[in-house]
């Protein structure tokens, strides 16, 4: 198995799973792991949209130097996931005026 093939397993079956596991019991989870969570959702919807936008190419239009395309395709919900996370986790730690201090552990 490639490295690409399995970045593109993970983006499709470890990060979903990460986020069963944070989105259980949102509500009562931290306010960093919200944010963590709504970051990974977002980035990794993000990334699945560009990686089937990128899927759809017609094969004509392939090309043995098209790097943006495998690129994209699998490693697109992979890094999505991610950066979002660390979005999501650097969001997190920036204190804003409305927020609840004894929220924020």
């Amino acid at each position: 198995m490639s490295r690409d093939i399995l970045a593109l397993l993970i983006g499709l079956f470890v990060v979903p799973g990460i986020m069963l596991y944070l989105g259980h019991r949102l509500r009562r989870k931290s306010f960093r792991a919200r944010r963590i969570f709504w970051g990974m959702f977002f980035g990794h919807t993000a990334g699945a949209l560009v990686a089937t936008w990128y899927s759809m190419i017609p094969p004509e239009l392939w090309s043995s130097s098209d790097f943006w395309r495998g690129a994209f395709g699998f490693y697109g919900m992979l890094l999505g996931g991610v950066i979002g996370a660390l979005l999501g986790f650097l969001i997190s730690l920036v204190r804003h005026p409305g927020d609840n201090a004894a929220r924020r552990q």
